[in-house]
Formats: C-alpha cells, sequence, structure tokens
C-alpha cells in the first residue's frame, strides 16, 4: 500500500487526529508519495515513517481539450475572474470576497466566478457575504462543473486565497489554460509561480493586497499577458504528466520489488 498525501492542512493546525492513527499500521506500508516537502517531513517526523519510503512528487497538469460549444459566462472579457476552489475554510472565500470587493469599487465591470462545491452552510456564509458587501451582481456561483477548461478558456485571471495548501491543481489548470494568477504564498503555491516571477503572490489573510494583486492584472492588459505565458511555459516544463508518472511508476516498482520496464511502459500507455 502507498498512501499519496495531498491534505494541505499542516501549515496551520495539527493534522486531524484520524491520520496519526497511520502510526500504528505504518510500518506495513510500501511508503508515502506527498505533493510537497512540508507534507514529507511531516510523514517522517509526525509518523515515523522511514526516509527512505517517503517520497516528494509535484502534481501534475492534465487539462482536458476545450470543446467546440464554449459555455457562456457572465462579465466581459478582459474583467472575468475565476476562482478554481471548493468551497472549504482553508480556501478563505471570505478574505477573497472582501478583496473583490475592493476590486469592483476601483473597476465596476470585474466579475468572480466561483467554481467548486462544498459544505452547503459554508457556501450559505460565502452567499451572505457576497449580499452584505453589495456585490451579488459581480460574483457568480457555478458550483461544480464538468467544462473546467472551457470555463477558464473564458477567463482572464485566476485567483487562489488559501491560507493552507498543498499543491495546488487549481493553479495548474489556470496557468495551463493561460490565465495570469494571483495567488496566496502558502503551500507551494510559490515554487508553482517560480517565486512571483509567474504570477502574483500576496500573503494569506491580507483583502487588500489581494485586491492590488487583482487589480494590477485586470488593468493592465500587457503584465498580464506576460504572467500568462510565463505560468504556462512553466506549467509546460515543470509539471507535465511525463516525467512526473515515470516517477510514480518506479516508486511503484522500487516499492513492490518489481523489475524490469514492463509494468512502466504498460502503466504510462494506459495513462495517455
Amino acid at each position: 500500500m502507498i498512501w499519496h498525501d495531498h491534505l494541505g492542512l499542516c501549515e496551520t493546525k495539527q493534522r486531524p487526529l484520524w491520520i496519526r492513527t497511520y502510526r500504528l499500521g505504518v510500518w506495513r506500508i510500501g511508503g508515502v508519495i506527498a505533493v510537497n516537502q512540508m507534507l514529507a517531513n511531516w510523514a517522517v517526523n509526525a509518523l515515523h515513517v522511514p526516509p527512505e519510503r517517503v517520497w516528494c512528487v509535484r502534481n501534475m497538469a492534465c487539462l482536458a481539450p476545450r470543446s467546440t460549444n464554449p459555455p457562456v459566462l457572465p462579465g466581459r472579457r478582459g474583467s472575468r475572474i475565476v476562482c478554481l476552489a471548493n468551497f472549504r475554510p482553508e480556501k478563505d472565500h471570505t478574505v477573497l470576497i472582501q478583496a473583490m470587493a475592493r476590486v469592483v469599487a476601483s473597476h465596476p465591470d470585474a466579475h468572480l466566478l466561483l467554481v467548486g462545491g462544498g459544505d452547503p452552510g459554508y457556501v450559505s456564509r460565502i452567499r451572505n457575504l457576497v449580499a452584505l458587501h453589495g456585490i451579488s451582481k459581480r460574483v457568480t456561483f457555478l458550483g461544480e462543473r464538468r467544462d473546467v477548461p472551457d470555463v477558464l478558456g473564458g477567463c482572464d485571471v485566476g485567483v487562489l486565497a488559501s491560507v493552507s495548501e498543498g499543491l495546488p491543481l487549481s493553479l495548474l489548470e489556470c496557468g495551463s489554460a493561460g490565465l495570469a494568477v494571483a495567488a496566496t504564498s502558502v503551500g507551494e503555491c510559490p515554487d508553482v509561480l517560480d517565486g512571483g516571477r509567474a504570477g502574483l503572490l500576496v500573503p494569506p489573510s491580507d483583502p487588500g493586497r489581494l485586491a492590488d494583486a487583482l487589480l494590477t492584472l485586470v488593468n493592465n492588459l500587457e503584465m498580464r499577458s506576460e504572467y500568462a505565458r510565463r505560468l504556462q511555459i512553466r506549467i509546460r516544463s515543470e509539471f507535465s504528466p511525463g516525467p512526473i508518472m515515470d516517477r510514480i511508476c518506479r516508486i511503484y516498482d522500487s516499492a513492490t520489488g518489481a523489475r524490469g520496464t514492463a509494468r512502466m511502459s504498460a502503466s504510462a500507455g494506459a495513462i495517455q
């Protein structure tokens, strides 16, 4: 058994107690694959998994092709901001809405699209916050979508306001789709955005700084295009499926004692 750990809670609080029960059987598992070094260190230090059985492997970008019949989205091109994140407290939609209120005050055409599902109670609180700030006409809840590539293709700026992350697939997908991105400096977000060279990084829980970053991207087409270009190149070179799947196959072969390349070739072919 290989445990693939991608939960991004360990920046802000103790991991849930049920995870710690893995200690009881951790000596029997083949190893842990973590999506960032922080989680890999946690497996070694908290679960006492031998370091030689812990591997850090990045998430990969696997965005499906766009359809020939894209959806009609609210807002205008050049001013659409999209947040691709399920509704959970660590994604901090509260700060995002506070930031969006400031964005709309300066750029009335700006429109935020929220993509993702989650706890209905949490969604309701965010809806109430949107109404409280008077920006209901500038924020659209799209819910869970099966046409994420098409939605991203119709947007201009991606945003992530999280207070905690592992390695967020949403940034990889936004980058693959050619969007410029503003994100908080948590988890592996700085690595994905190349330390701020391929996107704008802001501190978590700071609606003012987040609003400034979003306005910078919305108001400056040339800068937005350059950040989008840099991020797309970085995603293609550093987070493409081929090299990452090769490494995962090697890890499984190592953990199971398999030899030869037949299994790896078969796995790669199935994935393609």
